[in-house]
């Protein structure tokens, strides 16, 4: 994992093998910014993006160490995208990571300094009082940067003992907790395409995801929002204040989601002959 020089190389093979692409995320594996400047590849792979006419690189990240990235001649083609979370879930719930300020504080300067900046919203954990910290992240969002979109994606756990061990059950609003723990305890199966990833029912999700809906539009209404690996029940509930369709959106980290973009026109690459397929039966429009 040391030789980056290599990886760049296979890098640009990958880049050039897939033309239709214009986004590239940089990585899901681990926190990119946390070993820089000292590995390396983030200078690199800016850079060389900084070459291509149409293909942008996606930093993601939950660090604040951004500084040795603001003087780089990126030409807008490098995108920065957190994760955040809400005041106390960054302090009590992601040890070892930046805190909300810091990382929104960090997406400032970036911006500042040029680069697109974007977050995705994940995980969404209902704490006690997440309703004013919901809207008090916001806020300090929208103050100091002007986001290229949002992303957004409930917390999931395969059991409620799982979340127990990992949160502490005392520390999540009463109303979330009971609902999962009723529908973990009934006989039927989990039906995933009702209620989405395990273990909170659709109900008490769309709750959470409306007040975070409602408060991002009162605060940017221009901002495209959009959901995460969620059901198209979700989608189809919330769509008065989404904007945009399952179909046709634009999200953080989709392969064809340049900057300023705003809705997908056409789709190409590997996807385009399944939706070809989904508008002739109808499930879409054409």
């Amino acid at each position: 994992m040391l030789n980056v020089e290599e990886f760049l190389e296979r890098a640009d093979r990958l880049v050039a093998e897939t033309p239709w692409q214009k986004t590239f995320r940089y990585d899901v594996e681990q926190d990119v910014l946390a070993i820089e400047p000292e590995y390396g590849a983030c200078a690199l792979l800016v850079d060389d993006f900084a070459r291509r006419k149409d293909q942008y690189l996606v930093l993601f990240s939950k660090s604040a160490n951004v500084d040795f990235l603001l003087p780089l001649e990126h030409r807008g083609h490098t995108i920065m995208l957190w994760t955040l979370t809400t005041h106390s879930v960054s302090r009590r719930l992601e040890p070892c990571t930046a805190t909300m300020e810091e990382r929104l504080e960090a997406a400032r300067k970036c911006q500042e300094a040029g680069y697109p900046v974007r977050f995705k919203f994940k995980p969404l954990i209902p704490i006690r009082g997440w309703q004013d910290e919901t809207t008090d992240m916001l806020e300090q969002l929208f103050r100091q940067v002007t986001p290229d979109n949002l992303s957004f994606e409930m917390v999931f756990f395969d059991t409620m003992e799982e979340m127990d061990a990992a949160f502490g059950l005392d520390n999540l609003d009463p109303d979330f907790v009971n609902a999962a723990w009723a529908t973990q305890r009934q006989p039927e199966p989990w039906d995933r395409s009702l209620h989405g990833q395990r273990p909170f029912p659709f109900e008490v999700k769309e709750t959470l995801y409306r007040h975070f809906l409602t408060e991002a539009k009162r605060l940017s209404p221009a901002t495209p929002v959009t959901l995460c690996a969620e059901t198209p029940r979700m989608w189809a509930a919330l769509g008065d204040l989404l904007g945009q369709d399952p179909w046709n959106y634009v999200c953080n980290c989709g392969p064809q989601c340049t900057p300023g973009l705003r809705s997908l026109d056409s789709v190409q690459g590997p996807d385009a002959e399944r939706v070809a397929q989904a508008q002739a039966l109808g499930r879409v429009p054409a």
